[in-house]
């Protein structure tokens, strides 16, 4: 059996040292991403809490009872400005305040901006001036969020929404059909 070659067992050298270069730089790039994946999945859980946070404000300012301001734990829709109104507590402060939040690790800062808007009465005596009422019709409203993420970079969030001045006493009778005298009009063919 002289005459027949043996067959190799085993690794050789060069395989083992292929193996461990593709090793060396392996694990440090999964490392890497491991640390980057950590970093994006906290900004993320720091962006959706900014916007639960932006949510609730626009949500507390759409909370008004009545249309004039009121005072003393009444929320009125004239009190909506920037940084001011929503929902109060007894002694007339906000429910949902301005300022400084602390959640989950990070410091939120919240701030909103109101703009109004109001309609313009085609049959005015001047044309392009509005209606002279006090009250704006529609709000327009910019809740801001401002943080600092894990990196150090700093981050924002802004929500829009708008409030119309509807009197919630009266908003659920546009929905009521008045009973009529007269028989229902035929539906045309």
């Amino acid at each position: 059996m002289q005459g027949q070659p043996q067959r190799q067992r085993g690794l050789a050298l060069f395989d083992v040292l292929i193996a461990l270069l593709v090793l060396a730089l392996g694990v440090p790039a999964l490392c890497r991403l491991q640390a980057l994946v950590l970093l994006e999945g906290s900004n993320a859980r720091a962006r959706a809490a900014a916007a639960q946070l932006a949510r609730e404000k626009l949500d507390d300012l759409r909370q008004f009872t009545q249309l004039p301001a009121a005072g003393g734990g009444t929320y009125g829709f004239d009190e909506c400005g920037d940084d001011r109104g929503g929902r109060e507590n007894a002694d007339g402060s906000l429910m949902v305040a301005a300022g400084d939040i602390a959640l989950s690790d990070f410091r939120y800062q919240r701030h909103w901006s109101v703009s109004g808007y109001s309609w313009c009465d085609a049959a005015a005596l001047t044309p392009g001036v509005c209606s002279g009422s006090a009250r704006a019709a529609l709000l327009q409203i910019r809740v801001t969020l401002s943080w600092t993420q894990v990196d150090g970079s700093a981050a924002e969030l802004s929500l829009d929404g708008a409030i119309a001045a509807i009197d919630p006493l009266l908003a659920g009778g546009a929905l009521i059909r008045r009973p009529s005298l007269l028989p229902p009009a035929p539906l045309p063919l």
